[in-house]
């Protein structure tokens, strides 16, 4: 499937630019001249954004991810998963957060440095 996005829509990076298209990931090979970007290992290093449907909540919609996750590793296994592997998938899981600020690294980076110093500032002025 195709679509057009409206021309205020950057995607969800917080980049500086619009790109000029959109491509669904499976035509990749065709658009451009290097290897698929979806290799062997899956496309785990992708971002998904989607829409909770109407009445339902996060959490709800966080517990299904997981398990829907875990079921799929599992599946992707293999008949002979060991116990091991077993307690490693049922560890793992994909945190949904809200979408509406877009997606940046650096709010991974900068974020306990920041809370340390909204301390320091807090203690000083307190």
């Amino acid at each position: 499937m195709i679509g057009v996005a409206p021309p205020k829509f950057y995607g969800i990076s917080l980049d500086a630019t619009s790109p000029d298209m959109w491509l669904p990931l499976t035509m990749q090979q065709q658009a451009m001249v290097r290897p698929t970007l979806i290799g062997l290992n899956g496309p785990y290093w992708l971002h998904m954004m989607g829409r909770l449907r109407s009445g339902v909540s996060m959490a709800k919609a966080q517990e299904w991810l997981k398990l829907e996750l875990r079921r799929y590793m599992i599946d992707s296994e293999g008949a002979a998963v060991s116990d091991a592997r077993r307690r490693e998938i049922g560890g793992s899981f994909v945190q949904l957060i809200p979408g509406a600020y877009g997606v940046s690294g650096l709010r991974n980076i900068y974020a306990e440095p920041l809370r340390i110093l909204l301390g320091i500032v807090a203690l000083v002025f307190y």
